[in-house]
């Protein structure tokens, strides 16, 4: 039974452990890493000293190592594990706060800085497995991924690193055939909508694209649910965040409609917005 991949960061953290030696091992067997290792070590060993059991500073020990900017995996798989454990320390701690309500263990934009920064780290992972031509992990790494952004989303936390979910969606997506699956991916992918909100004025400012893919996407995700409320609810963001798009998505549905065998329920809802939206002369 195929479901979309878990938020769970227990499950994350040892699914990546389990497949992050071959990725680590094709890496040391295809790249000459005579100048990369002394960077590597140097980078190593200040993970080793100065990762603090402190979590206010947790996200200013990572960033300080430069994981993200060295290319062995060895270190960005350190890197991210390390901050998926202080996570789930972070998840622990909030739940017994909430029960004693007491003062919150971190602050808002460190709950973000450490989330968006494990989200850029599954993107460095990925992109070196993607790299490495190692398609079963670059697969694995892009659920994984996933499956974090959405344990990010699923906590209230701001997403500012955006593109990187938009691609894992898109590849969730792909693997899904069933209506009852696609219906948790248009769960999940509105949470992923919802926790970028906040900033996605100023985002959209600067990468349109990413953010426009993101609102097409889901629309195509509720069609292939087949269900009426989340298909009026998709198209209805449509015309709300998209207008000057709406037209040409509403008409290119109805194209798409004539080719896949959608319900006759689906195929009604697209030749109503078809019919409210686009041009008169392209509905026929």
């Amino acid at each position: 039974m195929v479901k979309i991949p878990t938020s769970d960061l227990g499950f994350i953290q040892q699914k990546l452990h389990d497949i992050t030696q071959e990725l680590q091992e094709t890496y040391d067997d295809t790249i000459d890493n005579n100048i990369d290792n002394n960077i590597d070590n140097d980078i190593d060993n200040t993970v080793d000293n100065n990762i603090s059991n402190t979590i206010e500073d947790i996200d200013d020990t990572l960033i300080a190592t430069n994981a993200s900017n060295t290319r062995h995996p060895n270190i960005l798989v350190k890197a991210l594990e390390q901050l998926l454990h202080q996570l789930q320390f972070i998840q622990r701690k909030d739940h017994e706060i909430l029960k004693n309500n007491q003062t919150n263990v971190l602050e808002t934009q460190d709950h973000n800085t450490l989330a968006n920064y494990g989200i850029k780290l599954f993107a460095d992972l990925t992109h070196i497995a993607k790299t490495l031509q190692i398609s079963s992990i670059h697969d694995e790494l892009r659920r994984l991924g996933f499956g974090f952004g959405l344990w990010v989303a699923q906590n209230d936390i701001e997403i500012t690193l955006l593109a990187p979910l938009v691609d894992n969606i898109a590849f969730v997506f792909s693997e899904l055939s069933q209506p009852s699956d696609f219906v948790q991916l248009y769960t999940a992918t509105s949470q992923i909508m919802e926790a970028t909100s906040f900033t996605q004025q100023e985002n959209n400012k600067r990468n349109p694209a990413c953010w426009e893919r993101l609102v097409l996407n889901r629309t195509k995700i509720a069609i292939q649910t087949h269900q009426q409320p989340l298909i009026e609810q998709a198209f209805e963001a449509i015309i709300e965040l998209l207008p000057e798009q709406a037209a040409d998505f509403f008409q290119e549905c109805t194209t798409r409609m004539e080719m896949a065998q959608y319900p006759t329920t689906t195929k009604t809802i697209i030749e109503k917005y078809c019919l409210l939206y686009c041009k008169p002369h392209t509905l026929h």
